[in-house]
């Protein structure tokens, strides 16, 4: 059975037994413990969404103990298995073979705004880390087969065991208490007058359709974007600076680089990957693969000419990440020139009507 449907599995047993029910398992398999009396929330393959939760826990089940640090991810962003949430939030990366890979897990963390150390549990413990085994399910299942009779804890039992991946044994002990850690508030967004100032986005947005869009001398397709990873990370070592972390995640083909982003949002390509819906998606996937705030201006031309819902919530995540991106860097040096030729006080640069964006 794949993971996806042994975890669906887990979850909506423990969600058809109660709040009461799910709650222990959080605590004796985890070591997490919930307000008691705080109503739960559950979701499958989960991206961020506000569940009401203060704290979080980034949570990983595996047949094998400890972490791996192989990193076998082949696709942008992050969707955790699932989430039980309360007053804290547990991310619960569920595997049936091997190991969690570490890697995995600090992404879920920073995904949704955990603070986690600079080198991400490299130890394997630390404050918003629990990681446990299958072995333990099994100990909290047989004891809970004790306490209950539901039919829908019967037939988990029957799922897990039938795969292999628990024994009821009441004598394996719950888990030690872990440490939740409080999830980052968004950051104080900057003014849209602030971050266009000057420039004007109408002019702009069409250098960038010239620039990345299909047949652009700048576009990257799907299939290029290893080839301008590779580029992006020259830029950084030749410039003698350090290169940004995200540009040496390991994925089929290359990671979406700030190149990317643009091809995709002005060819029209209606990638979700390049329209995130969380500002740590936006600083994560742009700042942290060289993107600067030439991207981010880049990014509100897109969205100006388009005024929609999916427009509107990119430009609110920009203005979140705005202050916490570099001036400029040297991942795209084209779309600097791009910018400067885009300024209103720029009368020689553009010959068509500016029809600049207002705030």
């Amino acid at each position: 059975m794949h993971e996806n449907a042994v975890t669906e599995a887990l979850v909506n047993a423990l969600q058809a037994s109660g709040d009461a029910v799910a709650a222990r398992f959080l605590l004796e398999v985890f070591g997490v413990e919930v307000k008691r009396g705080s109503p739960l929330r559950y979701r499958l393959q989960a991206g961020w969404e506000p569940l009401g939760h203060t704290q979080a826990i980034v949570a990983g089940l595996a047949p094998l103990p400890g972490l791996a640090d192989a990193d076998t991810k082949t696709t942008p962003g992050s969707i955790v298995d699932a989430v039980i949430a309360g007053d804290v939030a547990v991310l619960i990366e569920v595997k049936v073979r091997g190991r969690c890979e570490r890697a995995q897990l600090v992404r879920h963390a920073r995904h949704w705004a955990l603070s986690v150390p600079g080198e991400g549990w490299s130890t394997g413990t630390g404050p918003g880390l629990a990681l446990t085994t299958w072995a333990r399910v099994g100990g909290w299942l047989a004891r809970e087969l004790d306490r209950e009779s539901a039919a829908t804890l019967v037939a988990l039992a029957a799922v897990l065991e039938g795969e292999g991946l628990v024994e009821l044994n009441p004598a394996v002990p719950a888990a030690d208490p872990v440490e939740a850690v409080p999830v980052e508030a968004p950051p104080t967004p900057t003014a849209f007058a602030a971050m266009t100032a000057g420039v004007d986005l109408a002019r702009l947005r069409r250098r960038c359709v010239a620039l990345y869009g299909p047949g652009g001398p700048e576009h990257v397709a799907a299939d290029g974007c290893k080839a301008d990873t590779e580029r992006v990370i020259a830029a950084f070592e030749a410039a003698g600076m350090h290169v940004p972390p995200g540009l040496r995640e390991v994925q089929r083909g290359g990671v979406m680089t700030p190149r990317r982003v643009l091809s995709a949002l002005f060819g029209d390509e209606g990638l979700r990957a390049a329209k995130p819906k969380h500002w740590t998606d936006l600083r994560d996937r742009v700042l942290g693969r060289g993107g600067d705030r030439a991207v981010l201006l880049a990014i509100l031309a897109w969205a100006a000419a388009r005024r929609d819902a999916e427009a509107d919530l990119v430009s609110s995540n920009v203005a979140l990440v705005w202050a916490r991106a570099p001036e400029r860097g040297p991942a795209v040096p084209e779309l600097h020139t791009a910018i400067d030729e885009s300024r209103n006080d720029d009368r020689t640069a553009d010959t068509e009507p500016r029809g600049s964006v207002q705030a």
